[in-house]
């Protein structure tokens, strides 16, 4: 404690002499031209768009199938005009073959990792709606079902955007290069 004290009573006694002198600009320019400032690549930008455009879709599935469920007794309008006519389980199929060849196409594209964690989200939500479908009440799961075909519709054009998206990008690329 005696080393402190004679510190500080040091420091109080010598304190004009160091308040005194400053340092020079140049010193802290070159402080500053050594300090890496850490931006945020592009890349990163657009990969959030696809994460938010995911967030959003899911967030429309599940909240429109619940509002559905609460508020609709009745059956959905669309499923009287003929939607229902074709079986979900052939929809489905074909849904699933068309998101299999353009997930194909995305890899070929060299996509993100991002992108397909996004759809991988998106794949979760609508396996939450599959499991629905036994916890409704009786003449409700035309409304899942709807929702559903909904989903992949949706994922289906979220997966064109992209490819078109990585495609153009490709050709400017092309482009460039020659």
């Amino acid at each position: 404690m005696n080393k402190i004290d004679d510190l500080e009573k040091f420091v109080q006694q010598q304190r004009e002499l160091f308040d005194v002198k400053i340092p020079d600009e140049k010193i802290w320019k070159n402080i500053s031209k050594q300090v890496k400032t850490n931006r945020t690549p592009t890349v990163w930008f657009q990969a959030s768009i696809f994460r938010r455009i995911a967030a959003g879709f899911t967030l429309l599935v599940i909240g429109g199938s619940i509002g559905f469920l609460i508020a609709n007794k009745k059956e959905s309008p669309l499923w009287n005009v003929g939607i229902a006519s074709e079986p979900f389980i052939d929809f489905e199929m074909v849904s699933k073959k068309s998101i299999n060849e353009k997930l194909f196409q995305l890899r070929e594209l060299n996509a993100e990792e991002s992108i397909f964690s996004d759809l991988q989200q998106l794949d979760r939500s609508m396996e939450e709606l599959k499991k629905e479908l036994d916890r409704i009440p009786s003449g409700q799961e035309k409304i899942i079902l709807e929702q559903l075909k909904r989903g992949y519709q949706t994922k289906i054009d979220i997966l064109d955007k992209i490819i078109y998206r990585l495609e153009s990008k490709t050709q400017k690329q092309d482009e460039k290069a020659i």
